[in-house]
């Protein structure tokens, strides 16, 4: 006999996505057009003191702390690697942001924050379409992350010298993971013909041959904005990787880990369990649960090596490198990216996020000050010693 409250929440659930369709139509053909015509106009632009050059950078910010230190030291790494930043704010800026911002910039952008990320890069994007066909490279970056890390590489460089045309600094959904309770049967084999794979839009780093692309440039004027998240992910960081696959352009992360099961097994025992320990989960409390579990049953010597390295491939499948293994990539491969969102997402992570920056020597101080700022201005408890 069918389960009645399973029904009826089977029905509600139905229910509720036809009430939406109207609205999510409306969206999909009117928000871009509605943007470019009522919140377009109230943007403020600033002419930069970085010239133009044959090189290009989409710089996007959201400072809800105020322009920090290390949004600077970003720019000024963009600038030396011979970029021309077009720097766009999410925000708002003082005075005094805008001019320091200004001055490491070729152009400087204020906008409200609708279709987030993607929103922000269409917008640098659009502002160079004259320069495109004359460009060599065009970069586009977040502040998502604190880059580049002391003591990393040249991700910048390492990009152009890649050979892609579409290259990014961490990739996702290349594995379809078994349940969390299962993770032990994880097999570590990399799909890229996946529908969700894509590579994070934090770090993208494009060459002449695909900017050059006509269908480049209608991709983002053709792009439906949207303020929720999720479909802006699945049209932007999902469709324009997507979009580069099927036009046939070169493509590959800079920092993949195709073989990441195969450098594990490679590990002394010591070196793989400082790793599994620094493993950082901020959004999967399940996962992060069973962690806990293991690690606790690990310092009794209770745990197989061979399930810690299980553990360690089923976070990264789960959550991806850039949020999971920061410890583990900067140390093997040089990673020149930190995710910022661990800091106010679990205290758990907040307090792993801190000791990883505190490894980084004398030269993070900057991002320790800026994660005390995060946790004072947002309201958190502890995990923020500095």
């Amino acid at each position: 006999m069918p389960d009645r409250r399973k029904l009826r929440r089977e029905f509600d659930r139905v229910r509720r996505q036809l009430a939406a369709i109207p609205a999510v139509a409306e969206e999909y053909l009117l928000a871009t057009r509605r943007h470019d015509r009522d919140l377009r106009p109230l943007q403020l632009r600033t002419a930069g003191a970085v010239p133009r050059r044959d090189k290009a950078a989409v710089f996007v910010i959201f400072p809800r702390h105020g322009v920090q230190s290390s949004h600077l030291q970003s720019l000024r790494y963009i600038a030396s690697r011979g970029y021309s930043p077009v720097t766009v704010s999410n925000l708002p800026l003082e005075a005094a942001d805008r001019n320091a911002l200004a001055e490491l910039s070729t152009l400087l952008i204020e906008r409200s924050n609708f279709g987030y990320d993607f929103g922000a890069y269409r917008e640098g994007v659009l502002s160079l379409a004259d320069d495109l066909p004359r460009l060599r490279r065009l970069v586009l970056l977040n502040d998502s992350c604190w880059f580049p890390l002391p003591g990393s590489r040249d991700w910048l460089t390492l990009a152009e010298e890649s050979g892609f045309d579409y290259a990014g600094a961490a990739s996702n959904y290349a594995i379809d993971p078994p349940d969390v309770a299962r993770f032990e049967s994880l097999s570590w084999s990399q799909d890229r013909t996946r529908r969700s794979f894509h590579y994070c839009s934090f770090a993208i780093s494009l060459s002449a041959a695909l900017i050059a692309d006509p269908a480049f440039l209608r991709f983002w004027r053709g792009f439906r904005l949207s303020d929720v998240k999720s479909r802006t992910v699945r049209r932007g960081e999902i469709g324009l990787t997507q979009w580069a696959i099927r036009r046939g352009h070169r493509h590959g992360s800079i920092f993949d880990v195709d073989h990441l099961d195969r450098d594990l097994a490679r590990l002394d025992d010591a070196a793989l369990r400082r790793h599994v320990g620094q493993v950082i989960i901020p959004e999967h409390t399940v996962l992060r649960d069973m962690f806990a579990t293991i690690l606790a049953d690990d310092a009794a010597g209770m745990v197989p090596r061979r399930t810690l390295e299980k553990l360690f491939l089923m976070a990264v499948a789960r959550q991806g490198m850039a949020y999971t293994i920061p410890g583990y990539l900067h140390e093997t491969a040089g990673y020149p990216f930190l995710k910022k969102s661990p800091v106010w997402l679990d205290p758990v992570a907040r307090e792993q996020t801190i000791r990883f920056v505190e490894g980084l020597g004398a030269e993070a101080s900057g991002m320790l000050a800026e994660i005390a700022a995060i946790v004072r201005d947002r309201g958190l408890d502890g995990g923020a010693r500095r």
